[in-house]
């Protein structure tokens, strides 16, 4: 089955007449729309939803139809389980628009939300349509006046707007890669547009892979990769959308005291962790290490000992507060093997470093700088469910395992450190390999 991108923009009404009146305005305007039409039954069966990327919800308030409200409490807690429903945890911004014939109620409502909602769903910002003012009951037109309202909405003239004015952007790069696909398979004669594509991909998917595409059966990982960067080269030539609000209107500077850390571990995360990583080891896997872990080296079997005086404190901690310290720290090993080896088969042996992953939580900038020695690589600081932490490696810590053994030995990968500092990190190791030394007399 062919999979077409979430619905934009959503019409949420129990009245047919009134919810089409608006999806046939936005139908005209090229904007995409689903009608939600709301019936008791509608939480329960998951006929809708959850969907992501939706930007626009038009929600009307009587969704039980009873005509009046009231205090509306019970208008207000339909609308809210609605929302639980329709839209993803991780569906990003959307706007509120209550189509509505009690305008009376929306700022309410949207205070409502707020407090209600998980954060991730709650709506960046909230607009009202009276009923009234642009449709009849039979839902069809009083003025023109709606089709402008409707492209006033649309156009999010904040930081909002950049970050969607992007999100578009993204859209058409990849909309170019496709059709620069498509286009070259239908260059070739002999065969149907789709054996043609399925060479092509394939050969796109071995150009990652390697000698490694001989023995997978899935090649969607390897293909993805691929297209992904053909995607970023698309992204790094788009020009911006002139319309697009990214401006010192809606992207300004911090101008007071507050403490942006938490934001910007968060970015981090973000950019060079990927917490959710579970799968086979690759370049930046991360295995956890346990003092069950059945590991041929080292010795000393007993993990915060070898935290202790391996990444923390080279004389044993002096207090009780570092002994806390070593406690939280959990001991991990990272695949170093550079990607090259893994998709041309070179492997036998993996290599990884040992790597400590520290809490933030009580730790002093002194005490950061501690760590600061040669052998110790230090990654930025990353914050993933509301906790925060920096990986150490050790370059003078590594350990080879057959590549047959990984998963007896390590299991599943608990995370992943991706793209650039995994680069870099690759580049520190080789120099620890290449470096020659020399001998010397110290004088100390």
């Amino acid at each position: 089955m062919m999979e077409i991108a979430a619905p934009r923009i959503l019409i949420i009404d129990d009245i047919q007449e009134h919810g089409e009146a608006i999806a046939r305005k936005l139908w005209k305007l090229g904007y995409a729309s689903l009608f939600v039409c709301y019936h008791p039954g509608l939480l329960e069966n998951g006929e809708y939803g959850p969907y992501q990327g939706v930007r626009l919800v038009f929600m009307d308030l009587d969704l039980a139809g009873e005509g009046r409200l009231g205090d509306g409490s019970r208008a207000y807690a339909d609308v809210e389980a609605t929302i639980k429903v329709i839209l993803d945890i991780n569906n990003g911004p959307w706007v509120l628009v209550t189509w509505t014939r009690h305008p009376d109620h929306t700022e309410t409502l949207f205070s409502y939300l707020k407090k209600r909602l998980p954060r991730e769903l709650q709506p960046v910002s909230n607009n009202v349509m009276e009923k009234e003012q642009f449709i009849n009951d039979d839902g069809t037109d009083k003025n023109d006046n709606i089709s402008s309202r409707l492209q006033e909405l649309i156009r999010q003239e904040n930081a909002t707007g950049c970050l969607l004015g992007w999100e578009a952007g993204v859209w058409r790069s990849a909309n170019h890669v496709v059709s620069g696909l498509s286009r070259t398979a239908r260059s070739h004669d002999g065969e149907d547009i789709h054996r043609n594509l399925g060479h092509l991909l394939y050969e796109l998917a071995k150009a990652d892979a390697g000698q490694s595409m001989e023995d997978a059966s899935e090649f969607a990982p390897f293909l993805y990769r691929v297209l992904t960067s053909l995607l970023s080269d698309k992204l790094s030539i788009l020009t911006p959308d002139t319309n697009s609000p990214c401006d010192t209107s809606a992207l300004t500077p911090v101008d007071d005291k507050r403490d942006l850390t938490g934001w910007k571990r968060e970015i981090n995360s973000m950019i060079n962790f990927e917490a959710g990583y579970s799968a086979g080891s690759c370049p930046g896997a991360l295995f956890k290490v346990t003092d069950n872990t059945n590991l041929p080296y080292p010795e000393e079997r007993n993990i915060a000992s070898l935290i202790e005086r391996e990444f923390l404190f080279r004389k044993g901690a002096a207090d009780q507060s570092q002994k806390t310290l070593v406690e939280q720290c959990s001991l991990y090993l990272l695949d170093i093997i550079p990607p090259c080896d893994h998709s041309q088969k070179k492997i036998r042996w993996r290599r990884f470093a040992f790597t400590c992953m520290v809490p933030l939580a009580n730790m002093s900038e002194n005490r950061k700088k501690t760590l600061r020695r040669g052998h110790l690589k230090i990654t930025p600081e990353f914050r993933i469910n509301d906790q925060d932490f920096l990986f150490l490696i050790n370059a003078n810590l590594q350990i080879s395992l057959c590549d047959m053994d990984i998963s007896k030995f390590l299991g599943d990968a608990s995370g992943r450190i991706n793209g650039q500092l995994m680069a870099d990190i690759l580049s520190w190791i080789g120099q620890h390999i290449t470096r020659l030394g020399h001998v010397y007399l110290s004088i100390s």
